[in-house]
């Protein structure tokens, strides 16, 4: 069921994932959430975060609560539309951001890999940046099944039709597989590193580019 309304050109719309115009219209609202949140600050007492990266990190380290799949279908390749209100309405208690509306002339050309690109555009970034200035020098924080999460979502945001299938995370080790190939990743005197066989090709530096 689906209730539309309209106001001048904006749409305000309660989303059934059940046709693929609703996914587009799903996609579309979530998308704005992200950027919304990509341009949000979080303030605290000795630190400033970016509210999309906030986001993104507390998804990653609550894997009672999101999959390996509903988080690559929320932030890496949101076309299988699932899970999108989830990750809107995350963006939205984490950050306290209210309703927003979106033109419906801003979306309906678009298709869903497009839709999904957006997403990316914002999400790959922020990736990025959690690796940079959130794990780079405090490794041993974070646990190998987060750094697995981690890896997963950025490589498969970078190669969306080889996106991360399944993730195996063990002691100071991290193995990574796309549906041809598996990557492994360890821990190497506290930091982690690809491996190509058993030659440790390069720091997690040379993965996390845009």
């Amino acid at each position: 069921m689906k209730l539309f309304c309209f106001m001048t050109s904006l749409i305000i719309v309660n989303v059934s994932s059940d046709e693929p115009m609703d996914y587009q219209t799903n996609m579309a609202i979530t998308n704005a959430y992200v950027k919304q949140a990509s341009e949000f600050n979080v303030l605290g007492p000795n630190f400033v975060e970016n509210g999309l990266e906030q986001v993104i990190k507390t998804i990653i380290g609550d894997d009672n609560t999101y999959s390996l799949g509903a988080i690559l279908n929320m932030i890496a390749i949101p076309e299988s539309a699932t899970n999108q209100r989830v990750f809107r309405e995350k963006i939205q208690s984490e950050l306290g951001i209210g309703q927003l509306q979106v033109l419906e002339s801003d979306y309906r050309p678009l298709g869903l890999y497009d839709l999904g690109s957006r997403r990316r555009t914002h999400t790959r970034q922020a990736l990025i940046n959690i690796y940079k200035h959130s794990v780079v020098g405090f490794e041993g924080l974070f646990s190998e099944l987060w750094i697995c999460r981690m890896i997963a979502l950025f490589v498969s945001a970078k190669f969306p039709i080889l996106y991360i299938r399944n993730i195996q995370a063990g002691p100071n080790t991290c193995i990574t597989f796309n549906g041809v190939t598996t990557d492994t990743y360890s821990k190497v005197r506290g930091e982690w590193r690809q491996f190509v066989g058993n030659i440790n090709f390069m720091s997690l530096d040379g993965v996390f580019v845009y």
